[in-house]
């Protein structure tokens, strides 16, 4: 009898973090969609060929991380269980942690053959161990004759851009159904986003490919994957749209349902042999323009010389400037001034901060991996003879 979303279980850690997205988040009913014919250029039979040579990617789930280098599986472990109010996301880096971490997460978990398991249902409708390569379909629990392409057998399955859309889906990204060249380009994604969810997404070909980044070719795309060691995997999914296979449509169309087609791992390396290094690379960043909450002290201190907030107009990345006051501990005024640069791909604050009543200065780089920094150092560049200081930045958006 075939298997129920409701009944299946995922293997592995990110099991019930996917079980919780697809009943949470999204809901059944948001993944059962009607889809047209693709408008999607079908991988040519050299690619088709050569992708059905390379190995699947051994990788562990566990050893998945982030561009933080916070590993997968923690952060999901630790939003389990959570009540609605504190799941959800209070500031743009946390949200944007979590919809990378649902979309690894939920893509991981339709490249598990085990977990995908269908017995046959008449001539036309086969058995599946895993799901298949499916042209044109969007909804791997939807058993269907491929939309596009020249395969007759009802199959549960998915193509590169199902899969994409798929993962977007869980994560709660509502993706029109696109073919992979519109889901390649930033402005497809920025359409849909939220605006006050502080986050687009951006085209950051020829920086080094991070976790959760949209990796696209001409005809294909997937999803990256790092673990803690750097190596670098493609959550994807190959296969034949059997168009014009004359005689040896049967034959290729069984072969959509086999191992090495469908949802699955491949490194990135292969990937490149098949498709070619240009391709283009997508990620999701935060705009940090609001106000902040700056705190500066003595390291070592417990307590703050200055608290501030200031406001940074920076929604596009690049330079931005601020400034604030605040108190030195002997009671007298300070006054501040920011200046630096965003890299919203890289997700790190460079500037320097200024004393505008005093001649010192001091340099700073911070990751905006949270939405609060703690405690960082500052390096002086001006010194005036003052303590070695340390600041913070919290969002107060």
């Amino acid at each position: 009898m075939l298997e129920s979303r409701s009944n299946r279980s995922f293997g592995g850690p990110y099991g019930p973090f996917v079980v919780a997205l697809l009943f949470g988040a999204c809901g059944e009913e948001a993944a059962r969609v009607a889809v047209p014919i693709p408008d999607e250029p079908a991988l040519t039979e050299a690619q088709v060929r050569a992708l059905d040579e390379v190995p699947t990617a051994e990788m562990s789930f566990d050893d998945l991380v982030l561009q933080s280098g916070e590993k997968v599986s923690t952060f999901t472990r630790s939003r389990q269980g959570l009540g609605e109010e504190d799941a959800a996301p209070s500031g743009s880096q946390l949200r944007r942690k979590n919809i990378i971490a649902q979309m690894l997460a939920s893509a991981w978990a339709l490249t598990d053959r085990s977990a995908w398991q269908y017995s046959e249902e008449g001539d036309d409708a086969p058995a599946q161990d895993g799901l298949a390569y499916s042209y044109g379909s969007k909804d791997p629990d939807v058993r269907q004759i491929p939309p596009g392409g020249g395969c007759q057998e009802r199959v549960h399955g998915l193509d590169c851009s199902g899969l994409v859309r798929y993962a977007a889906t869980a994560a709660g990204i509502a993706l029109p159904l696109v073919g992979s060249a519109a889901q390649a380009s930033p402005a497809t994604w920025n359409a849909v986003l939220p605006q006050d969810w502080g986050l687009r997404v951006d085209d950051v070909t020829g920086s080094a490919p991070e976790s959760g980044d949209i990796i696209g070719w001409a005809g294909h795309i997937g999803i990256i994957a790092k673990d803690a060691a750097g190596s670098l995997i493609v959550l994807q999914s190959n296969g034949t749209a059997a168009l014009g296979c004359a005689n040896m449509c049967s034959v290729e169309c069984e072969k959509n349902r086999g191992p090495s087609r469908g949802p699955r791992k491949m490194s990135l390396a292969s990937a490149n042999n098949v498709f070619g290094s240009q391709h283009k690379l997508l990620r999701l960043v935060v705009e940090i323009s609001g106000k902040w909450d700056f705190r500066l002290r003595c390291a070592g201190r417990e307590n703050d010389a200055a608290t501030m907030t200031v406001q940074i107009d920076n929604r596009g990345g690049g330079p931005f400037e601020a400034t604030g006051s605040g108190t030195d501990y002997n009671g007298s005024a300070l006054g501040l001034a920011l200046a630096g640069t965003y890299d919203a791909a890289a997700n790190k604050l460079d500037g320097t901060l200024s004393l505008t009543t005093d001649s010192r200065s001091d340099h700073f780089a911070v990751r905006l991996d949270n939405d609060d920094t703690g405690y960082f150092p500052l390096t002086k560049v001006i010194d005036n003879g003052g303590c070695s200081a340390e600041a913070r930045l919290i969002s107060a958006k």
